[in-house]
């Protein structure tokens, strides 16, 4: 288990919040790895069902809401309404995924555990319900792959910062480039 709590502060107390360069860069050799090894392959499996969502089975992006901002605000002006509810059906999914992922994961600090394979397992259900729907009703489909990315991207999302972000590169090349 990798926690970042300091032995002589209680359990129910916020340790103080560091750069998520610095938690990150703190984890031993092996565990640093396995993080950034596993963060590799959500991001892949992500970038990967936002491709299917575009190219076939929704004709929508599932993974990257500022679009979805954008393109609300527009159908509201133009008075599209029901583009803007599907729309904000898609950005409310995705939140709902998040809020459910930060309230199972929980801490203020990233720390492996096995709440994190509750939500890979929530996630995976999910995806199962995204593909059985998308041949029923498309836009359930697409509410339920919104939601897996929601939760997704809030799983390894710290309350001090994120640690790794899985379903867009925007923030993660930020980092990068502020690390170097």
């Amino acid at each position: 288990m990798i926690s970042q709590t300091h032995k002589d502060e209680p359990e129910n107390q916020s340790p103080s919040a560091a750069p998520p360069a610095q938690l990150l860069h703190s984890f031993p050799l092996l565990e640093y790895l396995t993080i950034i090894l596993a963060g590799c392959i959500l991001t892949l499996s992500c970038g990967l069902l936002n491709a299917i969502a575009l190219t076939g089975y929704f004709a929508t992006s599932v993974s990257h809401m500022t679009g979805h901002v954008a393109l609300l605000s527009l159908a509201i002006a133009k008075g599209d309404y029901s583009s803007a509810y599907h729309l904000a059906a898609v950005i409310a999914a995705f939140m709902v995924g998040a809020f459910l992922s930060g309230a199972i994961v929980g801490g203020e600090t990233f720390m492996l555990s096995r709440r994190y394979g509750v939500v890979l397992l929530i996630e995976s259900i999910s995806l199962v319900g995204a593909y059985g729907f998308h041949r029923v009703k498309a836009d359930v489909g697409t509410y339920f792959a919104g939601f897996a990315c929601g939760l997704q991207n809030a799983m390894a999302t710290t309350y001090s910062g994120a640690i790794i972000r899985t379903t867009h590169v925007t923030g993660t090349t930020t980092d990068i480039a502020l690390i170097l």
